[in-house]
């Protein structure tokens, strides 16, 4: 026995043991005794607060649902009025076009299998389901084709993207044509604004991210949450709908015609959390450990939202496509019978002419990248004769 002992007390690891736990008991003593960690220790454990101003300022969360629960359907134009009917049909348009696709019957057979006391319906198909999973479903059928609206500025992504989570509370909430527009313009406004001032691809941010952003707050007014609840609503969306941009770049995926419909799908239940009582992080966007210091690196001002005088950012969308719509800038001029290509790479944009002579778009290797993108060859075909200069 005692030979044992003393073969122990020579052993390496035995010793090695012995060091830790007499370290670990001196800084629980040291703890205890209120002892303060040196600074180097400190600072590692924790970053600086990103806030944009004074502590009390108001957050993003907060101004968002502010402006949300605020604004009124006599409050929009008749012409911004009239873009959204436009929009939503052209975005109903686009799913019914893509029914058939793999994708999407994927999508409708495993939302078939899960019923609800509530149901909501799945396009095209008449199938009743859960009302995520029919959020999930119809948002691939809007987004597979690729043919839905464009926003670009800042960031640039699909703002119509956000309609298949307003279709169904809107359907499970016997809500009116007016309430859908009204929920519509909404997400448009935060999804455009928000892109004004934050360039998602370029810190590597797929711009689903905004879309989920953006989802929830049209959701959350369609199903009537408070401005307290909407706040935790959109903590729950930002804190965990962040998506990096690698499912739109290289060899193409079917996940890229999935992700706006995912986000949308964990907006929608995030207002469905947030009305049941859950709440929400605070400060998600301006906190220690929030999405402009973990995230974007830097803080963003919301431009001013629409309404009171105020454009909406609706009106600056194109129903052509994301890419697209800016090649047919110049084709919209009034009384313009002949357009030379010249004229569409001048005015078109940089990053256009870039994403549509991508190699992996002009000869893809996948059948996904094919298909995405062939309704523009037109388009392209005016762009390749020469580079940019």
């Amino acid at each position: 026995m005692d030979e044992t002992l003393r073969d122990n007390k020579n052993d390496p690891a035995t010793t090695g043991r012995r060091h830790f736990l007499a370290q670990l008991t001196a800084a629980g003593a040291a703890a205890s005794a209120g002892v303060t960690l040196p600074a180097s220790a400190q600072e590692k454990g924790e970053r600086p607060w990103m806030t944009q101003g004074s502590p009390d300022q108001v957050s993003v969360g907060e101004t968002l649902a502010n402006y949300a629960v605020n604004l009124k359907y006599e409050d929009l134009p008749p012409e911004v009025v009239r873009t959204a009917k436009r929009i939503i049909i052209d975005t109903l348009g686009c799913a019914i076009g893509a029914y058939k696709a793999e994708p999407a019957q994927i999508a409708i057979k495993l939302a078939s299998n899960v019923s609800a006391k509530n149901g909501a319906t799945i396009l095209c198909s008449g199938i009743k389901t859960s009302p995520d999973l029919a959020v999930f479903a119809n948002g691939v059928m809007i987004r597979y084709l690729d043919f839905n609206d464009g926003y670009i500025t800042l960031g640039s992504g699909h703002p119509s993207d956000t309609l298949a989570a307003l279709l169904s509370p809107a359907e499970t909430g016997e809500r009116s044509g007016r309430d859908l527009i009204l929920a519509t313009v909404l997400a448009y406004e935060v999804f455009c604004k928000v892109l004004d001032v934050l360039d998602t691809r370029g810190i590597g941010l797929d711009h689903s991210t905004v879309t989920g952003l953006a989802a929830v707050v049209g959701a959350s007014r369609v199903m009537g949450l408070t401005q307290a609840q909407m706040v935790h609503a959109i903590g729950i969306t930002v804190a965990g709908n962040v998506a990096i941009n690698q499912g739109r770049v290289g060899t193409l995926s079917n996940w890229k015609a999935c992700a706006a419909g995912e986000a949308c799908r964990k907006a929608i239940f995030s207002a469905q959390l947030a009305q049941g009582g859950i709440t929400g992080p605070s400060q998600v966007f301006e906190g220690r450990d929030g999405f402009f210091n973990v995230i974007s690196h830097k803080p963003f001002k919301l431009p001013r939202l629409g309404g009171g005088g105020e454009a909406f950012g609706m009106m600056h969308s194109f129903t052509s496509g994301l890419h697209s719509g800016s090649t047919h800038k110049p084709l919209r001029r009034p009384r313009l019978k002949r357009v030379s290509s010249s004229r569409i790479r001048r005015r078109s944009r940089k990053s256009t002419f870039a994403f549509h002579a991508a190699p992996s778009r002009l000869w893809p290797t996948a059948r996904i990248s094919g298909d995405h993108k062939r309704t523009r060859p037109p388009i392209t075909a005016c762009l390749i004769p020469r580079a940019w200069r």
